[in-house]
Formats: structure tokens, C-alpha cells, sequence
């Protein structure tokens, strides 16, 4: 074994211990909140008297309400989303059918980058065989499918960004909203803080 491998297998070995390390301390802390969560459930269920019954029927109904109001938010975000990607993508679609014919003979047909149009017959023949495809030897790619389309990834291009943003928030982003889904808000934790229903409350946040 020459002396590289030699220095690579410890470091590998030092990787493979460290991931095998933190993915214990996160199965173990998993299980200690999900049991935590039991116990606290098991505990508020041995109170039944008339004022718990009450509690729990006042905290079903806030946190079906809540549980509504965070779906109606994400489905109101979501219905926008797609009203306008709907309305740009028609838009892309429009500008496209306007002026397809100017960009395939501009961009694939006879572009106005090449000096030379020897050849390039074969280019055009390999497009209708392949449904607007084509790929040469050397790897150059043609694509008049992916050039007709140009106008519509344009027109989404800006908006889509927003939805679904490769880092960093938006604020639009659907991630972001589904990332901070939570039926129990701060108010209503600081609210039966000092109730028997908190234990109900704690099960529901490590469980859910």
C-alpha cells in the first residue's frame, strides 16, 4: 500500500467515526424528546375532573382553528404561486408562438454566429431526425426545442427564483412557509404555561 493510501484511510476512517457520532447523538436525542413527550401526555391524561375537560375541549378548538388558519395561509400562498406562473408562462407561451420563426432561423437554422455554413446540413438533418436534437462530435449541443422555449423560461425565470430559491429566504418561498409550520404559537404556549394542558402542548412539540 503506497504511502497516500496509507494517509488517506485514517482521515476516512476519522469521517466515517464522526458521522457515525453524530448521527447517535441525533437518534439519541430524538428518543430522550420522544419519550419526554409520552410522559407528558401520560401525566395530563390521569386529570379528568370537569375544569380539565374543559381545558382540553377549549384547547381542541384553538388548535383546530390554528391548524386551519396555518393550511388556509399555505394553500392561499400556494394558489397565488400558481395563478402567476399560470399568467407569465402565457405570456412566455404568446411571445414565443410571435416570434419563433425568427428565432430558429436566427439561433438554429442559419445562425448568424457561424462564418461558415459548410456543413451544417448535417446539423439540420440530425434535428429533424432527432426532434429538434442534436449533439456532434465534438459535444457542441443544438437545441431547437430548448431555443423556442427560451421566451417562456424567461418570463417564469424571476418568479420562480422567489418560490423556490436556491439559498437564502424570499419570503414567498414555499420551503420557507412549510419550514415554519407550527399550529402552536408562542402566545398559546405562554398561555397554559401553568396548566395541566402545557403537558399537552410539550407532547404535541416533540412529536409532531
Amino acid at each position: 500500500m503506497n504511502r497516500k493510501f496509507k494517509h488517506e484511510i485514517p482521515q476516512l476512517k476519522q469521517v466515517l467515526e464522526d458521522m457515525n457520532e453524530r448521527h447517535s447523538m441525533t437518534a439519541v436525542k430524538d428518543y430522550v424528546s420522544g419519550v419526554y413527550g409520552i410522559l407528558s401526555l401520560i401525566k395530563a391524561a390521569n386529570s379528568n375532573d370537569s375544569t380539565m375537560v374543559e381545558m382540553k375541549s377549549n384547547m381542541y378548538q384553538l388548535l383546530k382553528d390554528s391548524l386551519e388558519e396555518q393550511i388556509s395561509t399555505i394553500t392561499s400562498l400556494m394558489t397565488k404561486h400558481y395563478n402567476d406562473l399560470q399568467k407569465l408562462l402565457s405570456e412566455g407561451v404568446a411571445k414565443s408562438e410571435k416570434s419563433c420563426l425568427q428565432i430558429a432561423n436566427d439561433k438554429v437554422i442559419t445562425p448568424k454566429a457561424r462564418k461558415d455554413g459548410r456543413g451544417y446540413h448535417r446539423t439540420l438533418s440530425s434535428l429533424c431526425r432527432n426532434n429538434g436534437f442534436c449533439r456532434s462530435t465534438n459535444g457542441d449541443i443544438t437545441d431547437l426545442n430548448k431555443t423556442l422555449a427560451e421566451s417562456m423560461y424567461t418570463a417564469i425565470n424571476e418568479k420562480f427564483a422567489v418560490i423556490f430559491p436556491n439559498a437564502g429566504t424570499t419570503g414567498e418561498s414555499i420551503y420557507e412557509k412549510i419550514c415554519n409550520f407550527s399550529i402552536i404559537s408562542d402566545n398559546m404556549a405562554k398561555e397554559w404555561e401553568n396548566t395541566p394542558m402545557s403537558l399537552y402542548l410539550m407532547f404535541l412539540t416533540t412529536e409532531v
